[in-house]
């Protein structure tokens, strides 16, 4: 049984940290393809309205804007949440990827 704890141990912390661990890859937190563009555009008001410095490098001009692309646009700030230790949760619009999305001087961090 004392053989057994180690795994239990181990299993737990898993858990526990389990939106950190991703087999050693980074996790970046975007914006769902397969989202309608009106749930994107909503997650994406509720995030800058909530934390607008979330939103300080879409703004036109700056390098994670992307004239006419919400899902781009919104990507950046979903993932900005998530590494700021949100969850990547905003109700169907997101989805986990494990390729760096970063664009130009655009610059995803990963968690």
């Amino acid at each position: 049984m004392s053989n057994a704890l180690p795994f239990i141990l181990f299993a737990s912390l898993l858990v526990i940290f389990s939106g950190q661990i991703t087999d050693g890859r980074c996790a970046y937190c975007v914006s769902n393809p397969k989202a309608s563009r009106e749930l994107i555009q909503k997650k994406l008001d509720f995030c800058c309205g909530d934390i607008p410095e979330s939103c300080d490098l879409i703004q036109p001009g700056e390098p994670c804007y992307v004239d006419g692309d919400v899902r781009a646009t919104a990507s950046y700030v979903f993932n900005d949440w998530y590494v700021g230790g949100s969850e990547c949760n905003f109700e169907g619009a997101e989805i986990m990827v494990y390729q760096d999305p970063s664009h130009g001087d655009c610059k995803f961090k990963c968690r």
